[in-house]
């Protein structure tokens, strides 16, 4: 995250209406799959507000990256995570340094949809669903006996037994 170029990595996918996706290179990633990830507009424009007003302060030259260091080059990652991880947990209580953003994400939409590991997989950009299942395998079984029960219910509301009313 420390080292997204604002030219290299925010990528027009579209000019009207604008899109934006930010694409890491297979080059970039620990596994050599390339990364892309559309970025919804609300995003878009924290990351402009923050370019416009706020980068310039960092240091005196910013260069193309998104977080500059002081010395030049990008602020290091580790800097980078630690202060994430003091905001995060000021507003949160919880301690969430920047390598966990991804896991959180897998968890959430698990949570969500249990069982769609191929989705959290082609997200997170593992080349094996193996490494996704034994990471998330089990951390949604709540979430599954919800959704079991809310299937139940709705069917149990339409009395001819099919889930589409017909």
């Amino acid at each position: 995250m420390a080292s997204i170029g604002v030219s290299r990595h925010l990528v027009t996918v579209q000019a009207e209406p604008r899109s934006i996706h930010l694409r890491f290179p297979g080059s970039e990633v620990k596994n050599r799959v390339d990364l892309e990830f559309p970025l919804p507009p609300e995003t878009m424009d924290l990351i402009d507000l923050y370019i416009r007003d706020y980068r310039h302060l960092l240091v005196d030259e910013s260069g193309d990256f998104l977080f500059p260091g002081k010395h030049g080059g990008h602020k290091c990652n580790h800097a980078l995570s630690h202060q994430i991880n003091l905001t995060v947990h000021k507003y949160t209580g919880l301690e969430m340094p920047s390598h966990r953003f991804r896991h959180v994400v897998g968890k959430i939409f698990l949570d969500r949809n249990p069982g769609q590991y191929e989705v959290v997989r082609q997200l997170l950009g593992h080349k094996n669903i193996k490494t996704t299942i034994e990471f998330y395998a089990g951390a949604e079984g709540a979430a599954a006996a919800r959704h079991c029960s809310a299937t139940i219910l709705k069917l149990r509301a339409n009395k001819s037994g099919s889930e589409d009313g017909a």
